[in-house]
């Protein structure tokens, strides 16, 4: 059993280093696109299972590294989806538009003086899909508090506890009513 254990553990501390990984290269590479004087990336995706869905990526980065356009194309140099980003000093926005250039949704990030999300907003054209996630964050910059609305009404909550080391001991999720829908304990052991 402890053998079992360990080899689970090992498993998922081998996962999460990976994720971890993938995600790092990403914004290192793009800055390094950068350094390279090139502003313009061009990716050919050949999907082998469905060649119909093979199509071409071209990302375009502004000065600092930071990814300003994305085209989708599909086989045939048609447009499948543009998505443009927009950076403030506190604030990112992704607007994504179809094949026709109409917008199909748009989403905006603000940021606190930390650099954390305090305020997400999603906006889905042709559908009442409207979303807004608001965090809050104790003095240790822990995330304590999610409230989702959609439509402009509160959906649900999430609260996030900690112990006093700072690990995240609990986490509950209330619907719209304050009923509880997910409540989750966690314990630590050495």
């Amino acid at each position: 059993m402890k053998f079992q254990r360990c080899t689970y553990l090992n498993k998922a501390i081998l996962s999460i280093a990976i994720l971890l990984l993938g995600f790092t290269p990403a914004s290192s590479q793009s800055k390094k696109i950068v350094q390279h004087g090139y502003i313009k990336k061009e990716s050919i995706i050949n999907d082998i299972k469905d060649p119909e869905n093979s199509r071409q990526l071209i990302e375009i980065y502004d000065k600092k590294g930071r990814l300003i356009q994305s085209s989708e194309l599909n086989t045939e140099g048609k447009k499948i989806k543009d998505t443009q980003y927009r950076y403030t000093k506190n604030a990112k926005s992704v607007l994504i538009y179809n094949h026709l250039d109409s917008l199909v949704s748009s989403n905006t990030t603000l940021y606190n003086k930390q650099g954390k999300p305090i305020e997400v907003s999603t906006f889905r054209t042709g559908k009442k899909n409207q979303e807004r996630t608001a965090t809050s964050y104790n003095k240790w910059g822990q995330k304590i508090k999610e409230e989702v609305f959609r439509n402009g009404e509160l959906d649900k909550t999430r609260i996030f506890v900690y112990d006093k080391q700072g690990l995240m001991i609990e986490q509950k999720t209330t619907n719209r009513n304050g009923e509880v829908i997910y409540h989750k304990k966690i314990k630590y052991s050495k």
